[in-house]
C-alpha cells in the first residue's frame, strides 16, 4: 500500500487532461496557488474549471490557455481589480462561461457530495442568472420542477 501522502506534483500529474477541476478559495484568499502552478507548469490543458468566486488561481489557468469551460458565481481580485484573464477570454469568446450565484453553485457540489443528481433550489427563480444559464451554455444543467408535494416551483 502506498503512502497517504502525495507531492503536489504527484497528485496534478493524476489529473488528466481535460477534467473538471473544482477549486475553492474566495478572490484573492484561500487559493491553491502551488497547484495551480504546478497544473500549468504540466499544461493540463482543456480543462473545466468551477469556482464559487473565481479569483487569483482560475485567472491564472485561464491566462496561460488550459481552461475551456469556466462555471463561476462571480470573479474578483479583490482590492487588486478584476480577473482580467477570465474577462479577455470571454471577452474574446476562446472559453466556454457559465455564471451561476455562488449559492447554486454550493448546492450543485452538496448534490454531487450526496451523490445526488440535483438538488431542488429557488434561490435563482425571477433573476436574470436563471435566463442567462437558460439561453447559453448552462441550459442542459438547469430545469425547472414542480414539487410533487406542494406544486411549489423549483429550480434543478
Amino acid at each position: 500500500m502506498s503512502g497517504k501522502i502525495s507531492s503536489v506534483s504527484e497528485v496534478v500529474a493524476s489529473v488528466p487532461n481535460g477534467a473538471h477541476v473544482g477549486l475553492g478559495g474566495f478572490a484573492i484568499a484561500r487559493n491553491v496557488i502551488c497547484v495551480v502552478h504546478e497544473i500549468i507548469r504540466q499544461n493540463k490543458g482543456g480543462l473545466t474549471v468551477s469556482q464559487g468566486v473565481a479569483g487569483l488561481d482560475t485567472d491564472l489557468l485561464v491566462g496561460a490557455g488550459l481552461v475551456k469551460h469556466l462555471i463561476i458565481g462571480g470573479g474578483s481580485l479583490d482590492r487588486f481589480g478584476p480577473v482580467h484573464n477570465i474577462n479577455r477570454a470571454r471577452e474574446q469568446g476562446t472559453l466556454v462561461h457559465e455564471d451561476w450565484t455562488s449559492l447554486s453553485l454550493c448546492f450543485r457540489y452538496l448534490a454531487g457530495a450526496l451523490g445526488l443528481s440535483f438538488i431542488p433550489i429557488k434561490s435563482l427563480i425571477a433573476s436574470e442568472i436563471l435566463e442567462r444559464l437558460k439561453a447559453g451554455a448552462g441550459a442542459n444543467d438547469v430545469s425547472d420542477m414542480t414539487c410533487p408535494f406542494t406544486g411549489e416551483r423549483y429550480v434543478a
